[in-house]
C-alpha cells in the first residue's frame, strides 16, 4: 500500500532510496545531502529520529511517497529533518536561522556587561518567528536568497528589537513582493512583534553603491537560504576592499582630529579651543564630541572593521581586537559633561588627547603614517594639491 504525501521545497528530480525503498526528489544542489539523509531514515520509524543538533538548526521538510511491504505504512513524511550528525553542505540550499549568532571578537555579550545594559533577551522568539517567515517565503518560486539581520544576527533581541529579513528575488515580479510583504505583516499582527520585511531584487541589489554602514550590515548578515550560492558571493564581493580604503580613510579622520582638538604641537591652535577664545563654549563643547567620533572612526579602521551605524558604533567598538589603552576610562572622560564650562572642557580635551597619544603608534605600525606624513598624504592623495 503506498502513501502519497506533497513534495515541497525540494523538487525537480526524482530518485528512489533502494536501502529504504523510498522514492523522494531532490535538486542537483542538495542531492548529496538528501541522499545520506534518507539513508538513515528507517520506512517504519514511529517516532522523531533523537537528534543532538535539533534545537540548532531548521532544516528543510522531505515529504515522500513510501511504499511499505507489509499491509499498513508508516506516515514519516513531515518531520524537519536535521544534520544527523553531518557537517553542512556547502551551499545553503535550506533554510537556516542559527540558535545563536557567532559573536564577534571580545563577544557582544562582553560589550553588553560593559555597558551593564538590562533587558530580557527574547532572542529564540525572534528566532522562531523569523524561521516560520524564512521556510514559507523560500517557498516561492522566483526567491533567489533569503538572509537575516540586526538582532537574529547579534544573538540579542529585546523589546526594542524587531525581526529584520532581507530577501532577494530573480526578477522584479510586483505578485511576488506583496506577496512577501503580506506574509511580513500578517506576521508582524499575529505575534505584536515588528517584522522589518525588505524585497529586493538580486540584480539590481548587486549593482547599488553601498557606503560604510551598509558594508557592515552586509559583512555581518546572516544567509538563511541560498541554494545557489550567489548571496554568499555577493556579500564577499560588496564588502571588499583595498588596503587603500583603510589607510585612507584614517589619513582623513586623523587630519580632521588634528584640526579640531588634537595638534601635532603643543602651541598649535585648534577649531574648539578657537571657540573658546570667541565666548562659543557650547560649540567648543560639541566640537570635542566630533572629535570623539573621529577617535572611534579611527580604531575602527585600525582593526579593519566597518563602521556601523550610529546606535551601535561605540558600544559595539568595545569589542573590537585591538583598542588604546584605558580606551573605555579615557572614553568615559571624554563623554563626561557635568557642566557646559571650561574646566568641563579642558577634562574632556585632555581624555581625547591621552587616546589619540595611544593611537599614533599603532597609525605608524598599520599604515606607516606620522603626523608629519598624515598631513602631506591628506594633501596630496585626498585634496590633490600636490
Amino acid at each position: 500500500m503506498a502513501v502519497q504525501k506533497s513534495v515541497r521545497r525540494v523538487r525537480h528530480h526524482k530518485g528512489i532510496n533502494k536501502e529504504t525503498n523510498t522514492e523522494f526528489y531532490y535538486d542537483q544542489v542538495s542531492e548529496d545531502y538528501v541522499r545520506k539523509v534518507l539513508s538513515q531514515i528507517k520506512p517504519k520509524m514511529t517516532q522523531s529520529p533523537s537528534l543532538n543538533t535539533y534545537d540548532q538548526w531548521s532544516s528543510i521538510t522531505i515529504d515522500q511517497k513510501v511504499r511499505d511491504s507489509g499491509s499498513e505504512s508508516e506516515n514519516i513524511s513531515g518531520r524537519s529533518l536535521a544534520w544527523l550528525g553531518h557537517q553542512p553542505p556547502t551551499l545553503t540550499t535550506r533554510v537556516q536561522i542559527p540558535a545563536t549568532a557567532p559573536l564577534r571578537q571580545g563577544s557582544v555579550e562582553e560589550s553588553r556587561s560593559m555597558l551593564n545594559l538590562k533587558g530580557e533577551n527574547q532572542i529564540g522568539r525572534f528566532r522562531k518567528i523569523a524561521e516560520k517567515l524564512a521556510l514559507e517565503i523560500a517557498e516561492f518560486e522566483g526567491v533567489a536568497a533569503i538572509v537575516v539581520a540586526g538582532g537574529l544576527e547579534r544573538g540579542f533581541a529585546d523589546r526594542y528589537s524587531d525581526v529584520d529579513i532581507l530577501v532577494f528575488l530573480r526578477n522584479d515580479s510586483q505578485v511576488l513582493r506583496r506577496k512577501i510583504l503580506k506574509l511580513g505583516s500578517e506576521e508582524q499582527k499575529n505575534s505584536s512583534v515588528d517584522v522589518d520585511l525588505e524585497v529586493h531584487v538580486l540584480d539590481d541589489f548587486r549593482r547599488r553603491r553601498t557606503n560604510e554602514i551598509h558594508k557592515w550590515d552586509l559583512r555581518h548578515m546572516q544567509i538563511a537560504f541560498d541554494p545557489q550560492g550567489e548571496m554568499k558571493r555577493l556579500l564577499r564581493q560588496k564588502t571588499k576592499v583595498p588596503r587603500s580604503f583603510w589607510v585612507r580613510k584614517i589619513a582623513v579622520c586623523s587630519e580632521y582630529l588634528k584640526w579640531y582638538c588634537c595638534p601635532p604641537k603643543a602651541d598649535v591652535g585648534t577649531v574648539a579651543e578657537a571657540w573658546v577664545k570667541r565666548g562659543g563654549i557650547v560649540s567648543a563643547h560639541y566640537c570635542l564630541n566630533y572629535g570623539l567620533d573621529l577617535i572611534v572612526d579611527i580604531v575602527y579602521a585600525l582593526n579593519r572593521e566597518f563602521v556601523p551605524s550610529p546606535k551601535w558604533k561605540l558600544f559595539y567598538s568595545y569589542s573590537l581586537k585591538w583598542l588604546p589603552k584605558d580606551y573605555c576610562r579615557l572614553v568615559k572622560k571624554a563623554l563626561h559633561t557635568r557642566a557646559l564650562s571650561l574646566k568641563n572642557f579642558n577634562s574632556r580635551l585632555s581624555a581625547l588627547r591621552g587616546l589619540w597619544q595611544e593611537i599614533l603608534p599603532k597609525i605608524e605600525e598599520e599604515t606607516g603614517l606620522t603626523p608629519p606624513s598624515i598631513s602631506k598624504y591628506f594633501v596630496e592623495r585626498v585634496l590633490r594639491q600636490a
